[in-house]
């Protein structure tokens, strides 16, 4: 019987370039006795099965995955194979313990193992948020000030330690591997937990999810905070789509950073006693996220909040939108 590796998130720690890659190199994962079905299917990875234990819709097929029918799917798979199978979507690793024990009675009989990647709670807070705001998809229009008194309150993900207990609970701790994002290449470290070689030439994605300007980022908020109340169908992701575009040509290279020093002191000391637990239980260590690490580096690096918009910047994007709406206006790229 293939043994189930259960690749879980979390968000923000390469994920999606993990996926292309096992999405793209069938040959070389037989090749070490692993295969990445293509069921349960959306971008990339097995999405539609966290989707049916969540209770949320498929963003792309507009309809709402049950349980039953994808777990149908997989069942099918792992009595064809003959090879270990990877299941992979970040979507799992915060769902609570609840939603999450009809996967384990599903799979009761199967060998499962879970691979888990955890990053520090103050770039990873940053880096959802960003994520967030700049998808028009969603109803994230708060500012990430919002969310300081409360971390938790934001992302269940952020809660590293818990989430990480919930699949121990259920699956036992002995079948869980953790890795940390800061420490190598996402790739390579996901092969490496498997027991695999990071190979020299292989075939992956783009990166899909690169880091929105700080600025561009509080103006696509903006925007969704207007756009949300229009009766105009759709005029959010039109807006958003057009603003975005502009805003990032006009704040190319003027940073990322949505959190001061003292916003990421407050959020990782939120969470040092459950970081201190999460590295003795799962990494057998001392806490590597703990304040004589981030300290010594917030000394070095600093970090300072960009400067808040004005209505130079509005108007330098709302040039930019101009030029493009003229660009697509042209006899050029009007129809026949």
């Amino acid at each position: 019987m293939p043994r189930i590796f259960l690749h879980i998130g979390a968000h923000k720690t390469g994920t999606t370039s993990i996926q292309g890659f096992l999405n793209s190199n069938p040959g070389f994962l037989q090749q070490h006795g692993f295969v990445y079905p293509r069921i349960c299917w959306y971008f990339y990875a097995q999405h539609r099965l966290a989707f049916a234990l969540k209770g949320t819709v498929d963003p792309e097929a507009g309809d709402k995955p049950q349980f039953e029918t994808e777990m149908s799917a997989l069942r099918q798979f792992l009595a064809g194979t003959q090879h270990d199978v990877i299941i992979s979507s970040e979507v799992l690793f915060g769902l609570p313990l609840e939603k999450l024990k009809p996967l384990r009675e599903a799979l009761a009989g199967h060998d499962v193992r879970i691979v888990a990647s955890i990053r520090r709670q103050d770039n990873l807070m940053a880096s959802i948020y960003n994520q967030q705001v700049k998808n028009s998809w969603n109803k994230q229009i708060r500012p990430i000030a919002f969310y300081l008194n409360d971390p938790p309150s934001f992302s269940r993900d952020l809660d590293l330690y818990g989430c990480l207990n919930n699949w121990a609970r259920l699956f036992g701790r002995d079948k869980i591997s953790c890795y940390r994002f800061e420490q190598d290449d996402a790739v390579s470290s996901f092969l490496q937990t498997l027991g695999m070689p990071t190979p020299e030439n292989t075939t992956s994605v783009e990166r899909l999810n690169e880091a929105v300007p700080a600025k561009a980022l509080e103006l696509m908020r903006l925007v969704k905070m207007v756009a949300k109340d229009s009766t105009v169908p759709n005029l959010n992701s039109v807006l958003q789509y057009i603003v975005l575009d502009a805003a990032q040509r006009v704040f190319a290279g003027t940073g990322n950073t949505l959190l001061s020093t003292a916003d990421r002191s407050r959020i990782l000391r939120h969470f040092e006693t459950e970081n201190e637990k999460l590295f003795s239980d799962y990494f057998g260590s001392e806490n590597l996220y703990c304040e004589k690490y981030w300290s010594a580096e917030f000394q070095k690096i600093g970090f300072e909040q960009t400067v808040p918009l004005n209505r130079r910047d509005v108007a330098q994007v709302l040039v930019s939108v101009a030029e493009m709406i003229a660009q697509m206006e042209t006899p050029a790229n009007i129809p026949e």
